[in-house]
């Protein structure tokens, strides 16, 4: 009976301390947020659309060569917080992953002389750019594994302030770039996204050297073949997963429009991107309780937030949406001159793909890696990139920008409905599919696309979100058990 009280009283204790790493996580974001359109801001200022899109695309160069060498990423952060749970180390599974990684590397950049031309003229990149995409790369590289093995060591709020402050660097380097004489542009600033993840990357290093064995080498077989186990299914998926992203639209956007083009919807995609990063870190704080609770014998939370709370933090989240998405088209309006006034047009439109990702974001993703069974995800991204790069292709030639934003929504729409059938009919969850709450937020997106008008689509969402609320309260109990249920969820 007592050890019983002792897990609860345990298990209580993560989910609170879970709860207020978040909230500094959602405060160094913030810092990250200004710092990162400060540098949007700084670049596109001095450069114009189409040197803001030469930086740009040089950075959507390095995420696509980052597929070939971060596929065992995951695994680094799902076993080394069970390693971490079991005993407070992450040796074996940092060391086991290294083993992966780091030849990994070393072959990808063997055959840069086959990649680096062929990848540099498709981005229509300056011959000078491609050895400053091949630095960026590597360092990025070495970035993500550290990341990873902070996450590992349940360091998540320690990792967003080294990403805060990595912000900070590429800030003042920029500012030190345009006023020691040595100017601001395209190389300077792609120097400057590649210098500040090296030495964020030695700090993360330092942070966590007791935890990984720095002074004694931990391999062990046993961990690498579990690694590789859970990893080689997410082979195809991270490769395919970049075609799901917003980096792909690179690719598409400078061969069927212009690298100016591609400056102008990635300063919206960057708003964007700072919307999906609040149910992203949430999402690495969840799978971190999630691997808690089953390792504990505690599965029946995971079920009660599947079935009852994430259905009403997606409503919520819709609503949070519209009033981040008008803040950021009027702060677009008021700090970018009108070379990128199509960008606002475009965040509204974007901004639907943080709304109908959240299900799989705060509950599908963490819920899946948590079992292991990463299959599923690989279904769920080869969804989301085959529709991404079919629409991309049908709607780019004949919308433009407009179609390319249009792309990406439905795509995330399409890989929700995936998660959930696969989830629901292996596991028998949710009793409610959370992507319904998504629907108000979804119409007002196409009343928008129709009309141009920002308010009236915005008093259209938090219209439709208020009534479909009212309803659930007036015609059934679920509300009040889901309220609840959140509240004794983080007691």
């Amino acid at each position: 009976m007592e050890n019983h009280e002792h897990k609860e009283k345990s298990i209580s204790g993560e989910i609170k301390k879970s709860f207020k790493d978040y909230i500094y996580i959602i405060f160094f974001h913030a810092i990250s947020s200004l710092l990162a359109f400060g540098s949007v801001w700084f670049i596109s200022k001095k450069n114009g659309p189409s040197g803001y899109g030469l930086v740009a695309a040089v950075l959507a160069g390095s995420q696509f060569l980052q597929i070939f060498v971060n596929w065992s990423c995951l695994a680094l952060a799902r076993f080394g917080m069970e390693e971490f749970v079991q005993n407070g180390k992450i040796e074996k599974t940092f060391w086991s992953r290294t083993v992966l990684f780091l030849p990994n590397l070393f072959f990808v950049l063997a055959l840069s002389f086959l990649w680096l031309p062929l990848l540099g003229d498709f981005l229509k990149l300056p011959s000078g750019l491609n050895l400053l995409l091949m630095l960026l790369f590597v360092v990025q590289s070495v970035w993500m594994h550290v990341q990873h093995a902070l996450q590992g060591a349940k360091l998540m709020t320690y990792q967003s302030f080294l990403l805060a402050l990595e912000r900070l660097i590429i800030f003042f380097l920029l500012i030190f770039f345009e006023f020691s004489g040595k100017r601001l542009n395209e190389y300077t600033a792609v120097s400057a996204f590649a210098a500040a993840p090296f030495f964020v990357s030695i700090i993360g290093i330092f942070r966590i050297y007791r935890l990984i064995g720095l002074k004694r080498y931990q391999f062990n077989k046993k961990f690498l073949k579990k690694i590789l186990v859970f990893s080689l299914p997410v082979i195809p998926f991270t490769f395919v997963g970049f075609f799901a992203t917003g980096y792909l639209d690179a690719f598409f956007i400078i061969r069927y429009l212009s690298v100016r083009d591609w400056g102008i919807y990635s300063l919206a995609y960057q708003f964007m991107g700072i919307f999906m990063q609040l149910p992203v870190l949430a999402n690495t704080l969840l799978l971190s309780l999630f691997v808690t609770l089953k390792t504990k014998g505690e599965e029946g939370k995971i079920v009660l937030y599947m079935e009852k709370i994430l259905p009403l933090i997606t409503l919520l989240w819709s609503s949070v949406c519209v009033f981040l998405t008008l803040a950021g088209v009027y702060f677009i309006k008021i700090f970018w001159n009108e070379n990128f006034e199509q960008s606002a047009n475009l965040l509204f439109v974007l901004s639907l793909s943080p709304v109908v990702n959240l299900p799989v974001l705060l509950g599908y993703a963490p819920y899946i890696n948590t079992l292991g069974v990463t299959y599923i995800s690989a279904f769920l991204n080869l969804t989301l990139a085959a529709v991404n790069v079919i629409l991309n292709f049908l709607l780019i030639p004949q919308f433009g920008l407009t179609g390319s934003a249009w792309a990406t929504n439905l795509a995330y729409f399409c890989s929700v409905i995936t998660a959930h059938v696969f989830v629901f009919r292996k596991y028998s969850l949710p009793r409610f599919f959370s992507l319904n709450f998504t629907l108000p937020y979804f119409l007002g997106v196409v009343v928008f696309s129709l009309t141009k008008n920002i308010l009236l689509s915005g008093f259209i969402i938090l219209f439709l979100n208020y009534w479909v609320f009212r309803y659930l309260k007036m015609n059934s109990n679920d509300l009040l058990i889901n309220i609840k249920s959140l509240q004794s969820y983080f007691r």
